[in-house]
């Protein structure tokens, strides 16, 4: 897979169902931000300014670490209901990751062959086409 392809994909294929990860308390605590969360897949752009609306960013960036609460704050959303709503968007990410994962290593023996083997090479590149095309 080409990183325009790449690209294409993270701009114009939905992939992430949010809302379906979502308890009623979460969207109260979203509702608070001004952001409204959609119905259907998100794509990887759309779910990426989506993190950042909600003040992802900087609970994510150590060196940001006085700013994790500041953009909440001035939401009226307290420290512990953007906790919450930080780990469930950390769920949402490593469910997304395992999903990546699954589609390029579904065989073991792709991730044991690491040297890069040209029969490795030529598996990956089928895993990353197949992935590719999955969008």
């Amino acid at each position: 897979m080409n990183s325009r392809i790449w690209y294409q994909n993270y701009c114009n294929k939905g992939i992430i169902d949010v809302k379906s990860k979502l308890t009623a308390e979460d969207m109260k605590i979203i509702e608070k931000f001004g952001v409204n969360i959609k119905d259907g897949l998100y794509t990887g752009i759309e779910y990426d300014k989506l993190s950042d609306n909600l003040g992802m960013c900087y609970a994510e960036d150590p060196n940001e670490e006085n700013l994790r609460y500041v953009k909440p704050s001035s939401y009226g959303i307290s420290e512990e209901e953007f906790d919450k709503l930080y780990d469930k968007f950390c769920g949402i990410d490593d469910k997304f990751e395992e999903l990546l994962k699954k589609a390029l290593f579904e065989d073991e023996n792709l991730i044991k062959n690491i040297n890069l083997s040209e029969e490795f090479k030529e598996k990956l590149i089928k895993k990353l086409d197949k992935y590719a095309n999955s969008f």
